[in-house]
């Protein structure tokens, strides 16, 4: 496996888990989990997020270093914003261990759509991007830890 394209459909099962079956037939279902947790698979953007072999690192590093490039991925206004409350999340992260953005609560303002992540989903996705903070586990596929 080079990537494999991390998409949250889930009808018979999740989509990762249904291209694996469609190249290997039927192979143990929790290897991709477990692939992760063993740290031999890592999570970034190549096209869209995709689960990669922690070899191909060096590969993407230098998205990066320069995460201003990314699109939509990256909001360096964002980041410059919320540099306070950002390293207070870094702190977090090194005193109690892994995160999720479940894990913060932040009252809703109504409905305005999909893409109204609250501020600490901001944070960490532009974390991800800028490689400061990386996935290690995935419980039911879409939630990160």
């Amino acid at each position: 496996m080079s990537l494999l394209q991390i998409d949250t459909i889930n009808i018979v099962a999740r989509s990762p888990y249904l291209v694996l079956f469609s190249r290997l037939g039927n192979y143990p279902a929790q290897w991709l989990d477990e692939s992760l947790a063993r740290g031999e698979l890592m999570e970034y953007w190549a096209h869209e997020a995709c689960f990669m072999p922690r070899s191909d690192f060096r590969l993407i590093r230098h998205r990066m270093l320069a995460p201003e490039k990314m699109g939509w991925k990256y909001k360096d206004a964002w980041m410059q914003e919320h540099a306070a409350e950002i390293a207070l999340l870094i702190q977090h992260i090194h005193d109690r261990g892994p995160v999720r953005s479940a894990d913060f609560e932040h009252p809703r303002k109504g409905a305005s759509g999909w893409w109204e992540w609250k501020p600490h989903k901001r944070h960490l996705e532009g974390l991800f991007t800028a490689g400061k903070v990386m996935v290690i586990e995935r419980r039911n596929l879409p939630a990160r830890l």
